[in-house]
């Protein structure tokens, strides 16, 4: 089958701390025994920036206090194929990613999509797969590590997949968040979340949404590198701040270049 193309000093010894592995959470894990990258694959990871860049957005959720929630990375993008090969196609993806669970097809809004589920240690990975009318199968891979001790796992089970599929030349690019829940209300959260931000570097607001519960920005900040194009800039960081008005808990998200969903 033919497959398509497409971090005030005490913040700063934080990202070195984080970077160079002395702040954990526990027992962080590496991913399943068994799954060998290629060295041409391994070429690749300077790259990506992932490990770099998830680590950076802990620090900036471990700024807001509070407890850290699970670290979620997706890896998501598309391929060419027809209604007639997308089962072929599908196992050719699965076979690419080196897994071998199998897809179930399930009724998601009305419409059948694909799921398929595997693990490590400390982490788990949810596939969505489906065929579009423009001749595309989509994808969406997220890897949930856990908050005590699986976050090394998915960014290293992330990097596995991106290499992978950019090396089979599939069209792939991917999203991390990381999330902290504190007994804050949303003013006050929001208030730590931007001092975090402007202790890292500099930090230029691109978009802004705002409600009674909800305020989300979009940022070009120095310090996330590459991004995705908006208003004549680059937004490299997505931060979002939702408060449970029933539990008076704010929920601070960061994410990198911007918070994805499954969809």
């Amino acid at each position: 089958m033919n497959k398509k193309h497409i971090g005030k000093l005490a913040v700063l010894c934080l990202i070195l701390l984080s970077l160079c592995g002395a702040i954990k959470v526990g027992m962080e894990s590496s991913f399943t025994a068994g799954w060998l990258q290629s060295s041409k694959a391994q070429d690749l990871a300077p790259a990506v920036d992932m490990d770099k860049k998830v680590n950076t957005l802990w620090v900036l959720a471990d700024l807001i206090g509070g407890r850290h929630l699970p670290t979620t990375i997706t890896v998501q993008g598309s391929f060419g194929t027809t209604a007639a090969h997308f089962e072929q196609a599908r196992e050719e993806w699965k076979k690419t990613i080196q897994v071998n669970a199998s897809f179930k097809a399930v009724t998601e809004h009305g419409r059948e999509v694909f799921r398929l589920h595997y693990q490590g240690l400390g982490w788990e990975s949810r596939v969505l797969m489906f065929f579009e009318q423009d001749g595309k199968a989509y994808y969406t891979v997220t890897i949930e590590g856990a908050s005590d001790g699986g976050r090394k796992g998915a960014t290293e089970e992330a990097e596995r997949l991106y290499m992978m599929l950019k090396e089979a030349e599939y069209a792939v690019d991917w999203n991390a968040a990381v999330r902290a829940e504190a007994a804050l209300d949303l003013k006050e959260a929001w208030s730590k979340a931007e001092q975090a931000i402007q202790e890292m570097g500099e930090a230029l607001p691109l978009d802004r949404y705002e409600d009674d519960r909800t305020i989300s920005v979009s940022y070009h900040v120095s310090y996330m590198g590459q991004g995705l194009k908006m208003k004549d800039s680059t937004v490299n960081l997505q931060v979002a701040a939702h408060e449970n008005g029933e539990t008076g808990l704010t929920k601070v998200t960061f994410g990198t270049p911007l918070i994805a969903g499954e969809y």
